[in-house]
C-alpha cells in the first residue's frame, strides 16, 4: 500500500467516517491497509467537531495523517506549510506536505472533511529540551517566520480572503481580543468573573505597537520538537500543528510560549532574546517592547480558560484554583512591568 493508494481511500466517505471514530473504539485498519502501522494520537483539547490524527509507519518512511471536519483549519495548515517550508533554516523547520485533500469530502449531508499527510520527524518534545537549546534556536527561527511579507497575495493564499488595510486589520484584532474575554466570561465561574474582567479592562484599553505578521497561533511546547540532522552541526527545532495560523502581533507566539511553559525562566529568556534580535533590524513598524508580550499572555490565558471550562469531564474545582493562580501571576507581571 503506497501513499497514492492511501490518498485514494481517503476520498471515500465511509473510510473517513471510520477513521474519525478511531479514538473512540479499538481501531482495526482495513485488510488492504494492514501493512501500515497506525498509531492514534490524542488531541490536547477535546472538540465537538470530529477530528483525528495518526502517526503512520510505512516501508517508505513515517508520516502524520490529520483529518478534521473544521475544514478551514486543514486548508490553512496545508497552505501555511507549503508557504513556509521554503523558510526552513538551521534553527527551525516546518513540515513538508506530501498530500492533501484539495476539495472537501462530504461524509454526510451537513458534515464534510479535509485531510493532509505531512512528514513525521522523530524528535524529542521541547518540554525535555535543554533550556539553552530552546533559547538559542527558537528566537532566530521565529524571526525568520515573522519577517515573511504579509500582503494580499500571501494572506489570500492561506485564508482565501484579501488583506484589509492596516487600520482595519488592527480594528479586527482589537475586536477579536475583546471577544476572547467575553466568551471566557460566559463560561467561567462567578468567583473568577471580577478578576477576568479586570484583565479585560487592562488589555482592551492598551495600545499595542503597530506590528502585523504571520504567527503560528498555537505556540506551546507540545507543538515543538528538537532533533539532530547529519548535515547540521547541532540540534534543530521542528514546529508543527499549523491549523491555528493567524495574522497578529509577532509577540503573540512568544506570549503563548511563556503561558504554556508556566512563565518559565527559559521562555522569558526566549522572549528577551527575540526582542533583542528583532530590534537589531529596524522595520517600518518601529521597535518591539516587552510589555506587549505580557499583555498578550492574558489573551492566551482567557482563550485557554474558555476551552477548559467548556470541556466536559473536567475537574471544575481544580480548574478554578489553577485559573486563580494564573490570573494572580499575570496581574503581578503586568503591574511589575508597566
Amino acid at each position: 500500500m503506497s501513499l497514492v493508494d492511501l490518498q485514494n481511500r481517503l476520498q471515500e466517505k465511509d473510510f473517513l467516517k471510520y477513521l474519525l471514530q478511531a479514538d473512540k473504539q479499538p481501531f482495526d485498519p482495513p485488510k488492504d491497509l494492514k501493512n501500515l502501522a497506525w498509531e492514534v494520537l490524542p488531541y490536547y483539547l477535546p472538540s465537538v467537531n470530529p477530528r483525528i490524527t495518526f502517526h503512520l509507519r510505512t516501508d517508505t518512511g513515517e508520516y502524520l495523517l490529520k483529518l478534521n471536519t473544521e475544514t478551514h483549519k486543514i486548508q490553512r495548515e496545508v497552505a501555511a506549510c507549503r508557504l513556509f517550508y521554503t523558510l526552513n533554516s538551521p534553527e527551525l523547520m516546518v513540515p513538508k506536505v506530501y498530500a492533501a485533500a484539495e476539495t472537501q469530502v462530504f461524509i454526510s449531508k451537513n458534515l464534510s472533511c479535509r485531510w493532509l499527510i505531512v512528514e513525521w520527524v522523530n524528535g524529542i518534545s521541547a518540554t525535555k529540551a535543554v533550556d539553552e537549546m530552546l533559547v538559542n534556536l527558537l528566537p532566530p527561527g521565529l524571526l525568520n517566520l515573522h519577517r515573511y511579507p504579509v500582503n494580499t497575495t500571501t494572506v489570500e493564499s492561506i485564508f482565501g480572503v484579501q488583506m484589509p488595510i492596516r487600520s482595519e486589520a488592527q480594528g479586527i484584532l482589537r475586536e477579536r481580543r475583546r471577544e476572547y474575554f467575553e466568551r471566557a466570561l460566559e463560561v467561567c465561574p462567578q468567583k473568577l468573573v471580577r478578576s477576568v474582567q479586570k484583565l479585560k479592562d487592562i488589555v482592551c484599553t492598551h495600545s499595542f505597537t503597530d506590528h502585523l505578521t504571520f504567527i503560528h497561533g498555537d505556540m506551546h511546547v507540545n507543538n515543538i520538537k528538537y532533533y539532530q540532522e547529519l548535515y547540521i552541526d547541532g540540534y534543530r527545532l521542528f514546529l508543527f500543528d499549523w491549523e491555528d495560523i493567524s495574522v497578529d502581533h509577532p509577540l503573540y507566539d512568544l506570549a503563548n510560549l511563556m503561558f504554556s511553559d508556566g512563565f518559565s525562566e527559559r521562555s522569558q529568556k526566549c522572549l528577551e532574546t527575540y526582542v533583542l534580535l528583532y530590534n537589531q533590524q529596524p522595520t517600518e513598524f518601529g521597535p518591539l517592547n516587552l510589555f506587549d508580550a505580557w499583555m498578550l499572555t492574558a489573551i492566551c490565558f482567557v482563550r485557554n480558560l474558555r476551552w477548559n471550562f467548556s470541556a466536559i469531564n473536567k475537574d471544575q474545582e481544580m480548574l478554578e484554583r489553577g485559573a486563580e493562580q494564573t490570573i494572580k501571576k499575570i496581574l503581578g507581571i503586568l503591574q511589575k512591568n508597566k
